[in-house]
């Protein structure tokens, strides 16, 4: 019996010490580099499945309100190049009550590119509510449900030398802003952590919150304004250096009133971000809008990434409808004037 005791004791002692060596081999050294290590890899994921679902939802003033929900689900290859290969399901619904007149409305469709062809399909629409002008339009729209269309961009390119520039040029700004982008996760704490717990499977979870310091800075600003630029032009939103210091204030100041709780779930074999949800909650009355006094808006993202940088089969559409590229390029009068003689 005495035997049979220190054999169980010793049993527990060692499953112990390996529990203990699992927690020092599972967590990670230095949480914060752990983050932005997954974040960085982030951007080289080049296939994957993902599932992204945004639920937003208002409460203002008591009699106007809604609620809005956008899921993504697919896969997507080539995740790296200016048009990569990928097929989506894209759903959304949406409910209205503006001064008690309710609207409600839901869409449902399919998107895939491949080869430079674009191919999209949506179920009917539904609307409920809107007014009548509105739901005859809605009417014709739905005459297009249920079918494949394409749209060659490789074809609208040879069409238009223009075009084809633009893309080359959009190809390597999209390369440029990716490499800013991962120097800002690699060299800055643009998630900073706030809780690492203890944990002992493949995912680790970190609860985190956004660099408000970083969000206000001239690097991330610079990033946000080249998405806003078209290539090879001036700056649409044409603000002065006063402006943006405005601009860094108002973020400064908003980060304070934002209650906001984001938690990762990293893989510890190979740092790649899995899954990320988000939760936000404002408060109206501390944003100081005269129409809107009161009231809430909560914002709920759940995004997660599975089968990384494993081979994604994507497939062309059966049968669908190619629309003709030409049809997009603008025309001279002589051409229009032609088309309006025929």
């Amino acid at each position: 019996m005495k035997k049979i005791l220190l054999t169980l004791v010793g049993l527990i002692v060692l499953a112990g010490i390996i529990f203990a060596a699992k927690i020092v081999v599972a967590r990670p050294n230095d949480p914060q580099e752990f983050v932005n290590t997954a974040l960085t890899n982030s951007l080289e994921i080049n296939s994957a499945k993902k599932m992204t679902v945004i639920q937003i939802a208002a409460d203002a003033n008591g009699a106007n309100g809604g609620k809005f929900t956008l899921a993504v689900t697919g896969k997507i290859a080539d995740a790296a190049e200016y048009l990569p290969t990928l097929n989506y399901q894209i759903e959304s619904a949406v409910e209205l009550n503006l001064d008690g007149q309710k609207i409600s409305g839901k869409l449902k469709g399919e998107l895939k590119i491949i080869d430079e062809v674009f191919y999209g399909k949506f179920e009917p629409i539904t609307l409920v509510g809107a007014p009548e002008e509105v739901l005859a339009r809605l009417d014709a729209v739905n005459q297009l449900a249920g079918k494949w269309h394409s749209l060659s961009f490789a074809k609208l390119r040879k069409l238009d030398p223009k075009i084809a520039t633009e893309f080359e040029e959009q190809k390597t700004r999209q390369l440029e802003r990716r490499a800013n982008l991962k120097n800002l996760f690699a060299t800055t704490n643009f998630l900073l952590v706030k809780k690492m717990p203890i944990n002992l499977t493949e995912l680790q979870p970190v609860e985190v919150v956004l660099n408000t310091d970083v969000l206000a800075s001239d690097t991330f600003l610079t990033e946000i304004e080249k998405m806003f630029t078209p290539t090879n032009s001036k700056n649409p939103l044409a603000l002065d250096e006063a402006t943006w210091e405005k601009i860094r204030e108002t973020i400064t100041a908003l980060a304070d009133k934002i209650d906001s709780t984001i938690t990762l779930q990293i893989n510890h074999d190979n740092n790649f971000l899995r899954t990320c949800s988000a939760e936000v909650n404002l408060a109206l009355a501390d944003f100081g809008i005269p129409q809107f006094p009161n009231g809430t808006v909560q914002i709920f993202l759940d995004s997660q990434n599975s089968e990384i940088n494993q081979p994604q089969l994507i497939t062309t559409p059966t049968e669908f409808t190619e629309l003709d590229p030409s049809e997009l390029l603008p025309r001279t009068t002589e051409e229009v004037f032609d088309v309006v003689e025929e």
